[in-house]
Formats: structure tokens, C-alpha cells, sequence
């Protein structure tokens, strides 16, 4: 059975049935706050917002053979977007209705819509199986109490925008067309099995033999007929009993949590606030609620649903013998109280409906009806369990209107002696000018106490003292109200404090961060120069090496065939080893020394140097270089210019430099390029001589 009703799909069936109504669930929760304003606005006792409940029940019993009439003929769910329409309709008379007596006929349609839509909603239900309805119903009412629990603070959010409580029913307008938009999405019905199970089927198929017999003992079938039934008076005894008891205790929960915040004098925003913890705590609990229905049963959940109704309804009276900063928090406890109870009524009451429902079916099926037969004897069964439960809601939202009324001069009279309804007020915020305006007109406390009006049977001293307790109620008022405003400011300051000392603790990091960056980049960077340069020093002392021993191959060949030193190969053979050096020492008329010096950093340099000098013919060529410049390619230059400056003044080098020192400038700016030492090749060479010539001719 659990396969194929997984196959049926009762999941989403179960949510086909809830959707359209989260929409009216928002509704009436955004109503059992707007209502109590309207009526507040109005100046009419708050208890009068138990007397309209009583005109909806009114108006959903007389509606309960009409809604039987339309669940017949057009089927549960055309039944439930018939009502999804009127109940937008019903919300432009709630939202323009000018009186009481106005706003009570609106009311009075409205629950014939509700009517109409709930019974199509419970006759869908008996198509979950049994052992799956408490958990069903767990989930329409965990999603019903989200929506309720979200209605009454957008209702507070909307009491400005809307321009007054009323105005917020026109909400209820777009409520309904989304009801019937959701309607309008098809939904796959579970099968026969998920009702009945296998042996439920066989019957269904042996029924359809006898359908004719069925149709037409059908017709003998009234309601007398089905009262006469003594499991039917049961089933409808049980259920309805329970059923009517647990909707009471839900009913004047919502209405006595309401009333009894305005009627405190705390702001709607506190009041919606309780509401939404009630429903919070209801949605938190619900699912688990209707677990627990199917494992524990219904008679253990309801005892304690009723237990948990009496908690919270003990602290909603207790909370006027508590002191004003208690009065908040206390109302806050007695709704979740109010809310944990109702968490396990709403399944339970779904559950209980469904069972009474399947019994009922069950046993009509048994008497080989037809299956139009049975939608109409099952229509009849709500019909008559609708009635008795709305009987009962006729009664005691009356008798509860009746006790708030009377509650409400006990407590006026309560308050007369003065000390403990004085902190049940408000904690609101006064404004400097009303504290000030209320300290002077204090200040003549003696004059105020002698000038109270002596009634007959009050004595002096009782009237002195009702005067001099009301004087100290609004004094410890305003300094209640003055100590907030001084918490409030203080807190603000420190708030603003916090505020920077968390953005200067965030700029600091940052700038530390930005540092660390930079240093690791700048450091990057020096590894990425060293590598870079010893890259390129190794390229070129390979390269060289390469050139140096190319040319060790002919050298012996070369040597034969040149004497002179116009040989372009000179440089690499000159500098290449010691054999190489030794030829060119060992030239005739020529006296050559060279060497390599470190000078350290001193007066005349700053940093580290490297020295690379030759001594040639009485003339001493020198050059300084970096430290970590190649010696070796410094030492070619130095022998390319000793070279260049020989063939270029071939006699009388020293008196030549020293009167011609333009051409040698010439040469080193060719040779040199911007103070840089560059490698140079047989071909490089021969083109940098062409240029040296040619500009030399020029300069001559």
C-alpha cells in the first residue's frame, strides 16, 4: 500500500488541497488583528469582535445545506473555486463597510463563502488513507500556521500605507484571486487504493453489478434515514464532541490574545507580535503533531493539547496581577503556550473529520450503493457534522464577548484601587514636551489631593489616596520613559563608537595587508632582476665560450697567414685563454700589462666598484663597472678600444688622445652605446668600424 500510494502521488495531492488555502489562512490572520482595530477605532468594546465571530457561525450554519446542495453538483474542487471567488468578492464590503452593524452583514456572507470552500476542502481529505492522515495533516497545518504566523506582522507593516486597519481587507480582494489561480492547477487524485486498500477495491468492483439496486435504495437514504444509524450517531457524537470542544479553545485563544493586548494599551506592533508567536511556535510543532497522531493515537495528543491550552490561558489571567515590566514577556509565554496547543488541535481536528468520514464510507460501500449514492450520503454526513459543530461556535464566541465585556469593568474597578494595573501599561517612549508638561502639572500634588471630588461613601482619606496613587503611577511613567530615552541614547553613542572603532580596525588591516603585498612584490621583483641577469651572463659566456673555441680551431692556420692586428677575430682569440693573451704580449714593440680591481665603497665611491685596467704601449686604459658586471666582456671592450685607438692613430697615441679627444669620444659612443657593455661579434664589429670611419671623415 505504501508503493502505490507513493505512485498515486499523495504528496502532491496533500499540497493541491493546502495552496489555495495558505491564501485564505493569510487572510484570516491578517483578521484577527485588523478586526480588533476596526473595532477599537470604532470606540466599541473590544469584546463586540467575539459577537461578529458569532454572525460567521451563524451565517456557515445556515450555509450548510446550501454548500452540500453545490458540493453535489459541481464536485469538491469546482466547489472550492466557487468559494475562492466569492471570497474575493466578499473582501470590497469588508473594507468600505461605514458601521458595525454593516461590517457584521459582510461578515455574515463571509461565512457562507468559508462555508462553501471548506467543504469542498474536507471532502477531499477522506481521500488520504488512515494511516497517512495525521502526518497530512500535520503538513496543511504546518504551512496554515506559516501563514498565519506572517499575516499579522505584514498587517502591522501595512496599517500606515493601507491609511487605516480597515483599508487592509482590500488584501483580501488579491487573496482570493490567487485562490482561485491555484485552483485552476490540475492535481493528480490518489486511486481507490489509497482509500481502501486491496479488499476495499474488489468491493468497489463487485458494487458495480449492483449499481441499478444501488441508485435506487439510494433514493430512501434521507437524513432521518442516516441518523438512524446507531454507528453513525456515534461517529458524529465522537467526532462532533471533540471537534467542537478543541475549535472553542482555539477560537477564544485568538480572540482572547488579541483583546487582551489592546486592552492593556500596548501598540498593534506588540500585539501582532504575540500573534506571530503563536503561530511560529504552532508552525515549529505541527508536523511533529501529526506524527505523533499516527504513532500515539488521538486521545493522548488531546489530552494534551488541553493541558497546554490551560498553561496558556492561566497566563493570559495572571497577567493582569503582574507588575508592567513582566506584562510583555508574560504575554509572549502564554503565546507559545496558546500556540504549542494549537499546533496539535488544527492536525488533529483535520484527522478526526477524515476518520468520522472514511468510518462512514466504509460502511456505506459495505451496503453495495452506487458510487453517485455515496457522494450524496457522504455530503449529507458533513452536512449534519458541520451543523453540530456550528451550533457550537454560534455559542460560545457569544458567551465569550459576554465575559470580555464583564471582564472589562472588573477590571476598570481594579484598577480604581490603583497599584497593580499602573504597570500593566504600555512601556512606550514620551516625548519631552508630554514629560515636562506632566512633572508640572505634578509639581501641585497637595493641591490635586485636597481638590478631588469627595463621592458619597468614600472617605477623605480614600479620596487623598486614589489621588496620590494616580500621581505616582504617571511619575514613575515618565521616569520609566526618561530612562529609556537616556538608554536609547547612550546605546546609540556606543553603537556609533563601535561603528568606528571597527572601521579604523578594518582601514589598519588593510593598510598592513596593502604593505605586506608590496614588500613580497618588491622582493619578487629583485629575485626575478637577479635571475634575469644571471640568465643573461650565462647566455653570454656560452656563447662566447662557443665562439672562443670555434676560433681555437683555425687559430693555427690564422696565426700564419696575419701578422697584423686587423684580424677580426682578434678579440675572442686575444681573450679566450692564456695562450691567446701571450701572443698578444709577446707582439713587438708594444708593452702591455692588465688587471682587475675591487674597490670597496669610500669617499670616492659610494658603492662597491669593479676595476678593469690595461697598460699598453705607456698608455693605461680603464674601466668601472658595476660589482656584478661580467669581467670578461669588460675586458674584451677594453682590448676592442685598445685596438680601435691604435689602428686609428697608429703614432703618437698619447700626444694624439690628448689633442684629438672628440674622435675618442666618437669611438666610445659607438663602441659604448649610453655607458653600457654589450657583446660583440665579427660582424658587429666590422659595421661598427664602417660607422667610426665614416664619422671620423666627417669631422675632418
Amino acid at each position: 500500500e505504501e508503493d502505490l500510494l507513493q505512485e498515486r502521488g499523495y504528496v502532491w495531492y496533500s499540497f493541491s488541497i493546502l495552496l489555495p488555502g495558505l491564501c485564505m489562512f493569510t487572510s484570516f490572520g491578517m483578521s484577527l488583528l485588523t478586526l480588533p482595530l476596526v473595532v477599537q477605532s470604532w470606540g466599541l468594546e473590544l469584546g463586540s469582535v467575539a459577537y461578529l465571530k458569532s454572525v460567521a457561525e451563524v451565517s456557515e450554519l445556515l450555509a450548510n445545506f446550501p454548500a452540500s446542495a453545490a458540493l453535489l453538483r459541481l464536485g469538491p474542487r469546482r466547489a472550492m473555486l466557487l468559494g475562492a471567488l466569492l471570497y474575493a468578492a466578499v473582501g470590497l464590503p469588508l473594507a468600505t463597510a461605514p458601521n458595525y452593524p454593516s461590517l457584521a452583514v459582510a461578515y455574515l456572507l463571509q461565512g457562507v463563502v468559508v462555508k462553501v470552500y471548506n467543504r469542498g476542502q474536507g471532502a477531499l481529505m477522506k481521500d488520504i488513507p488512515k494511516h497517512r492522515r495525521g502526518k497530512v495533516s500535520g503538513l496543511l497545518s504546518t504551512c496554515k500556521f506559516a501563514a498565519m504566523a506572517f499575516a499579522p506582522r505584514l498587517t502591522a507593516a501595512l496599517l500606515h500605507p493601507m491609511g487605516g486597519a480597515q483599508h487592509i481587507f482590500f488584501v483580501q480582494v488579491g487573496l482570493g484571486v490567487a485562490m482561485a489561480a491555484l485552483l485552476c492547477v490540475p492535481s493528480r487524485v490518489p486511486g481507490k487504493v489509497a482509500l481502501l486498500g486491496a479488499s476495499a477495491t474488489d468491493k468497489l468492483a463487485g458494487c458495480e453489478e449492483t449499481a441499478k439496486v444501488g441508485r435506487d435504495s439510494a433514493a430512501e437514504l434521507t437524513y432521518a434515514a442516516l441518523l438512524q444509524d446507531t454507528s453513525c450517531r456515534r461517529d458524529l457524537a465522537n467526532t462532533s464532541g471533540m471537534c467542537a470542544f478543541v475549535s472553542m479553545l482555539r477560537g477564544a485563544a485568538n480572540i482572547l490574545l488579541t483583546v487582551a493586548g489592546l486592552s492593556l494599551g500596548l501598540p498593534a506592533s506588540t500585539v501582532a507580535l504575540s500573534l506571530t508567536v503563536t503561530f511560529g511556535v504552532a508552525f515549529a510543532f505541527s508536523f511533529a503533531a501529526g506524527a505523533a497522531l499516527d504513532s500515539l493515537g488521538r486521545r493522548p495528543c488531546a489530552a494534551l493539547s488541553m493541558g497546554l491550552f490551560l498553561v496558556g490561558f492561566g497566563g493570559l489571567g495572571l497577567i493582569w496581577c503582574l507588575p508592567g515590566a513582566s506584562v510583555v514577556p508574560m504575554l509572549m509565554v502564554s503565546a507559545g503556550f496558546l500556540g504549542a496547543a494549537d499546533s496539535i488541535s488544527s492536525p488533529m481536528g483535520f484527522t478526526l473529520k477524515g476518520d468520522a468520514a472514511a468510518r462512514q464510507e466504509g460502511r456505506l460501500q459495505e451496503q453495495s450503493l452506487s458510487k453517485d449514492a455515496v457522494k450524496q450520503q457522504m455530503a449529507k454526513f458533513f452536512a449534519v457534522l458541520d451543523v453540530i459543530l456550528d451550533a457550537v461556535g454560534i455559542v460560545y464566541p457569544i458567551v465569550l464577548g459576554l465575559l470580555a465585556t464583564r471582564g472589562s469593568t472588573c477590571m476598570a474597578s481594579f484598577a480604581f484601587s490603583g497599584h497593580e494595573l499602573c504597570e500593566c501599561l504600555d512601556l512606550c517612549v514620551m516625548k519631552d514636551e508630554d514629560a515636562s508638561h506632566t512633572l508640572n502639572a505634578i509639581g501641585s500634588a497637595v493641591q490635586q489631593q485636597l481638590a478631588a471630588p469627595l463621592r458619597p461613601g468614600l472617605s477623605p482619606y480614600f479620596v487623598e489616596y486614589q489621588s496620590w496613587a494616580r500621581q505616582m503611577r504617571e511619575v514613575r511613567r515618565i521616569y520609566r520613559a526618561q530612562y529609556l530615552q537616556k538608554l536609547a541614547e547612550v546605546t546609540e553613542i556606543e553603537r556609533v563608537n563601535e561603528a568606528e572603532l571597527h572601521q579604523k580596525a578594518q582601514e589598519e588591516r588593510r593598510r598592513r595587508k596593502q604593505a605586506h603585498l608590496q614588500r613580497i612584490g618588491e622582493d619578487m621583483k629583485r629575485r626575478a632582476i637577479l635571475r634575469d641577469r644571471k640568465r643573461i651572463e650565462s647566455k653570454v659566456n656560452e656563447e662566447h665560450l662557443f665562439q672562443t673555441h670555434s676560433g681555437d680551431q683555425h687559430s693555427a692556420v690564422k696565426a700564419k697567414a696575419s701578422s697584423s692586428l686587423d684580424d677580426a677575430d682578434w678579440l675572442f682569440r686575444f681573450t679566450s685563454d692564456s695562450k691567446s693573451s701571450a701572443n698578444f704580449k709577446t707582439q713587438p714593440g708594444l708593452d702591455y700589462t692588465e688587471g682587475i680591481l675591487r674597490l670597496q665603497a669610500s669617499t670616492l665611491f659610494e658603492y662597491p666598484k669593479l676595476v678593469v685596467w690595461k697598460h699598453v704601449d705607456k698608455v693605461v686604459y680603464t674601466l668601472i663597472c658595476e660589482p656584478l658586471d661580467n669581467p670578461l666582456l669588460a675586458s674584451n671592450f677594453l682590448t676592442l678600444f685598445v685596438h680601435e685607438l691604435s689602428d686609428h692613430f697608429r703614432k703618437a697615441l698619447v700626444e694624439e688622445v690628448s689633442s684629438r679627444p672628440d674622435e675618442v669620444l666618437a669611438m666610445l659612443a659607438f663602441l659604448l652605446p649610453g655607458g653600457q657593455l654589450l657583446f660583440t661579434n665579427s660582424n658587429l664589429h666590422r659595421h661598427l668600424k664602417t660607422q667610426i670611419a665614416q664619422v671620423l671623415a666627417q669631422k675632418a
